[in-house]
């Protein structure tokens, strides 16, 4: 939340990561609405003077202020969605979204949308999947991530998935996931 970055970025257990804790007052930042579309962009340009490669923001699952004010400040999204019926039906909305946030910052692109919770036995994730590569003009990962307990699980013991079951479908999924995001240099500012 922009009113949490005037907290110093936090250390955490992987070497040249920083994290900024949303806090719980970001329920009340976003009934209170925000400074301007812009006040997150802002913020993040003035943090730690260019210290960082990237800075990846996760967004709640609504099109509410606070993702309105991500899509500003960022120069590309990532789309994730569930592999089932009515996350399809939003995901539509959500582009539409991310198009028009391009009005406040034309750098925006869709880095990829992000199949989640994939299971291949599932006839509804597999006819998801389908749909999406077939109808989307966005680009979609190769790498899906799959429905797996140790994903749901990491949270409650305040872990990521790759240190809390690194050996687990969903770890993996992730680490091939950051493998193709700096493939495709999603990561890289836009000119």
């Amino acid at each position: 939340a922009p009113d949490s970055l005037a907290a110093a970025p936090l250390p955490t257990p992987w070497p040249r990561v920083s994290a900024i804790p949303a806090g719980r007052d970001l329920e009340s930042l976003a009934m209170r609405g925000l400074p301007s579309p812009t006040a997150l962009r802002d913020r993040l340009c003035r943090l730690a003077g260019g210290a960082f490669d990237a800075v990846l923001i996760d967004c709640p699952p609504s099109l509410g202020p606070l993702t309105r004010s991500a899509l500003a400040a960022s120069s590309a999204v990532i789309v994730p969605i569930q592999c089932e019926y009515y996350p399809l039906e939003g995901l539509v909305q959500l582009l539409a979204t991310v198009r028009h946030s391009a009005r406040l910052n034309p750098g925006l692109a869709v880095g990829g949308v992000l199949l989640t919770m994939y299971d291949p036995a599932a006839q509804l994730s597999r006819d998801v999947e389908a749909e999406v590569r077939a109808k989307l003009a966005e680009p979609v990962f190769t790498t899906v991530i799959p429905r797996d307990p140790a994903v749901a699980e990491a949270p409650s013991h305040c872990r990521s998935v790759i240190d809390y079951a690194p050996r687990s479908p969903g770890a993996r999924a992730y680490v091939r996931l950051a493998l193709e995001v700096l493939k495709h240099s999603l990561l890289e500012p836009k000119p």
